[in-house]
């Protein structure tokens, strides 16, 4: 088992077997030592990597190692880690130089090991991520933002690394953190109730709640029907919230025969929409002019309409000119 201090050798000893001894070269040697010097030990204390390395034969830098493709490619190093997340970029460098070993890769100052055995890749540094919604509460088929930021236990940013967001314990997106450790995900949430999201160790839940808003009905009224003063305030409007729907209106009867007599309903709208309609048709009293009352029905079949209206003397209509009112909650 090597000591940190022999991998440290060992690393120097490689880079000089893949690159020329050139100033420019001795150059980036010597800034990689430093970043080991300065960095690398004080993160191996700090996140127990030490002993994970210790266990491992070899240990490079990726930069170093794929410096000379990227020249020829003429891509940044950081341009090529961001477009294809560093767990790729490290199957990559595997391939292309044919490492059949277990190694550890340092890239911008983190550490991955790659398992020879199973071909996968991994980070070292123990990491937490934190995640956000920019709502936690979202109308159905609206859209929510999950931010996910990754750091080290020192604080530091995670860069460019592949990230998987969970929707209620099912894979749903993967996405590569920036320069920052930040990667964000927009999702379109369908379904109503509770859904919990996770990423790494962190994990939120995000309330999913039918809502349509205030919607108006007043092109749906017969011809005869309108607002009451003509006033907006005074439309007939429906809402749905789960499956509870309002429908809310003080309207006025501007036709010239009398209507809602007896038991035979006289429709004042056409079909609603089916999202505002009630499986059976549901009726209750409401106040007209006066001190008269009718029977008000949402039907199964989305229409409205009046029937039994009643002063204090007994059955009576509602005339040209009056007003009735709208209040009503039921289910669908």
């Amino acid at each position: 088992m090597a000591s940190v201090a022999e991998l440290l050798t060992n690393f120097k000893t490689l880079m000089h077997q893949w690159f020329p001894f050139t100033t420019e070269m001795n150059s980036a040697i010597n800034n990689v030592e430093d970043r080991i010097d300065d960095v690398a030990l004080e993160i191996f204390k700090k996140t127990g990597v030490i002993d994970k390395l210790e266990a491992c034969s070899t240990i490079v830098d990726l930069e170093t190692v794929v410096h000379n493709e990227l020249q020829i490619l003429a891509e940044s190093y950081e341009d090529w880690l961001s477009e294809n997340g560093v767990e790729e970029c490290i199957l990559y460098a595997v391939t292309a130089h044919s490492y059949d070993n277990d190694t550890v890769f340092i890239v911008l100052d983190h550490f991955y090991f790659y398992d020879s055995a199973e071909g996968t890749v991994s980070l070292l540094n123990d990491y937490d991520v934190e995640l956000e919604a920019s709502s936690y509460n979202v109308n159905i088929n609206g859209s929510v933002t999950l931010t996910a930021t990754l750091t080290d236990q020192l604080g530091n940013p995670i860069p460019y690394k592949n990230v998987e967001i969970y929707k209620n314990g099912s894979s749903l997106s993967k996405g590569i953190t920036n320069n920052k450790g930040i990667v964000m995900f927009t999702v379109t949430c369908n379904a109503e109730g509770l859904i919990t999201f996770s990423a790494g160790n962190a994990s939120i839940q995000v309330n999913v709640i039918y809502d349509t808003g205030w919607v108006d009905l007043s092109s749906q009224l017969y011809s005869t029907i309108s607002a009451y003063e003509n006033s907006a305030s005074n439309k007939l409007k429906a809402r749905r919230i789960g499956n509870i729907v309002h429908l809310r209106g003080t309207l006025t009867y501007t036709g010239t025969s009398q209507i809602g007599n007896g038991a035979t309903a006289t429709q004042i709208a056409h079909a609603i929409s089916s999202e505002f309609r009630p499986i059976t048709s549901e009726r209750t009293l409401q106040q007209a002019s006066g001190n008269k009352v009718f029977l008000f029905s949402v039907n199964s079949d989305g229409t409205l309409s009046v029937a039994r209206t009643r002063n204090e003397n007994g059955s009576t209509y509602i005339r040209n000119g009056e007003w009735i009112n709208i209040f009503v909650t039921y289910m669908v």
